[in-house]
């Protein structure tokens, strides 16, 4: 990854610092098992900490409820709702948690994986926007932890570039991972013994829950009547600032933010990025859809369409890579023994073709002699129109006369016979003249034998 790493935990509010309840120390023992190394992160809700498992001597991150937070019922209740929904929803592209409860002293816990890299918010930051291909592929990923998520019927509510962990696998690939479930919410009935029956209350119909730029219209309308949909806006929002640098609705107050999201017309993406794939604007138009009926219904046909931008964009970085290498592209093995075949069809035509000419120069040669001494010998042959031949009509002549009215074929033979070997001016109109080669094979005086032409 580009830019400086850094450890991070799996989950954070990433909201502005604050100083925590009670102060933690390096070596500290927390509920007998966690060793604490480090001060890793504060936020709005709580501190997290880079400890060491003392039974597994594997370091995790230890997110702790801060001191103020933990005497308000409402943020205990939805920091045990993340660590129930995040437990149960099993994908590589969600934040795994390993352990969470009470410490002694009244403070809840969430012991989650450690990362190393950085969030996407960091990145944009560092880094600036994201090339358009690689945004899809992490958003791809966060598609495939969110449909794990919501094949339990749990929103997440609180997408946004903070809550998506870019780090990286075993093999040095990168990977994102989803963060903090704390706001999730669970859509039927049956599942709120996955939250506790705080699920029913922890959440008023006027509370705002969220980050509002990336909030959809319903949820700022009523944080508890979302389903799907809302977090597909989210994505779509998520999606148009990492290719872009900025996100699709702008205004100098919150409510001026929330009215813009509402009732205006998100900013084009190719009006910020002119040369972005129309393919992409239009699915992040259909994320950003305020009537969730027209709005992409889900992650998995959302996924489906980034899959097919995706295979677009890879494309044309293959296409414009070519136009700079003058090496003509390669061919299949398939294509390779077609043209091998062609060629060697081509080079036999060629020889059968030159042997051809050889044998009937060969056989001129051979002949010649015998056509200068047949010529006087084929004044026998009788006109083909019924005219005796000069001289007088020898019974050879009258066998050739009557081979000449028996058939079309046998009147060619006559004519070309007296055309070309007697030298006669009369021509045939159907008559083709003969070639050397032909000359020769009529006119020796065996093939006159044996066609009753005179003796040889």
């Amino acid at each position: 990854m580009e830019g400086e790493r850094k450890t991070a935990p799996a989950a954070s509010s990433h909201a502005e610092p604050i100083a925590p309840g009670r102060t933690y120390h390096e070596g500290e023992v927390l509920g007998g098992k966690y060793r604490v190394e480090r001060v890793l992160r504060t936020g709005g809700m709580g501190i997290v900490l880079v400890a060491t498992h003392l039974q597994l001597q594997e370091k995790v991150a230890l997110k702790v409820l801060d001191g103020h937070a933990a005497g308000e019922s409402a943020a205990v209740a939805r920091f045990l709702r993340e660590a129930r929904a995040a437990t149960r929803v099993k994908s590589e592209h969600v934040v795994r948690i390993l352990d969470f409860g009470t410490f002694d002293s009244g403070e809840p816990y969430l012991v989650m994986e450690l990362l190393e890299g950085r969030d996407l918010r960091d990145v944009l930051q560092q880094n600036g926007p994201i090339p358009a291909g690689l945004a899809v592929d992490y958003v791809l990923q966060v598609c495939s932890g969110l449909s794990a998520a919501h094949a339990l019927r749990i929103i997440h509510r609180d997408l946004k570039p903070a809550n998506l962990f870019l780090a990286e696998t075993s093999a040095g690939q990168p990977i994102v991972k989803v963060l903090d479930f704390g706001i999730a919410k669970a859509l039927e009935p049956e599942r709120l013994a996955l939250f506790g029956n705080e699920n029913q209350t922890l959440t008023h119909a006027t509370q705002l829950l969220g980050s509002p730029v990336y909030m959809s219209p319903e949820q700022i309308r009523c944080s508890t009547k979302v389903d799907e949909r809302s977090d597909v806006w989210s994505i779509g929002i998520i999606l148009h600032e990492l290719v872009t640098g900025a996100t699709p609705f702008t205004a100098s107050t919150i409510s001026g933010l929330l009215a813009a999201i509402a009732a205006d017309a998100p900013l084009s993406l190719r009006t910020s990025l002119p040369d972005a794939p129309a393919e992409l604007e239009k699915v992040i138009l259909g994320c950003l859809e305020k009537d969730v009926e027209r709005r992409i219904p889900s992650v998995e046909v959302l996924a489906e369409r980034l899959r097919a931008v995706a295979a677009s964009l890879a494309g044309a970085s293959v296409r414009v890579e070519g136009d700079t290498d003058d090496t003509p592209p390669r061919r299949g093995r398939r294509g390779r023994a077609i043209a091998w075949f062609i060629a060697g069809l081509a080079l036999t035509m060629a020889l059968l073709a030159w042997f051809r000419r050889a044998s009937r120069a060969t056989g001129a040669t051979t002949n010649a002699e015998p056509i200068h001494e047949a010529l006087p010998i084929a004044d026998a042959c009788t006109d083909c129109d019924g005219e005796s031949a000069p001289g007088s009509e020898a019974p050879q002549a009258r066998q050739a006369k009557s081979r000449a009215r028996s058939s079309r074929g046998a009147r060619d033979t006559c004519h070309r016979l007296r055309n070309e070997c007697n030298g006669t001016p009369k021509i045939a109109p159907f008559a083709a003249p003969f070639d050397s080669w032909e000359k020769g094979r009529l006119c020796e005086p065996s093939w006159r034998k044996r066609n009753g032409f005179g003796r040889s």
